[in-house]
């Protein structure tokens, strides 16, 4: 797999989703939450959709 993936939501449910298929090509997660934007969650930076999208725009939203 070699597509870009953005995962919506720092969550338990990404946490999932990485776990059943780890060969997922996550680059990050973007999340509404401010006290998540600007760590790292799963080894993946958070980041607010607005900025995911602008650096990944070629990116699947999951």
């Amino acid at each position: 797999m070699t597509e870009q993936m953005i995962f919506y939501g720092a969550g338990a449910r990404a946490a999932e989703i990485l776990a059943a298929d780890p060969l997922r090509n996550g680059v990050c997660f973007a999340d509404a939450d401010t006290s998540k934007q600007g760590g790292i969650y799963l080894g993946l930076p958070v980041l607010s959709p607005e900025d995911a999208l602008a650096k990944y725009e070629l990116a699947d939203i999951y």
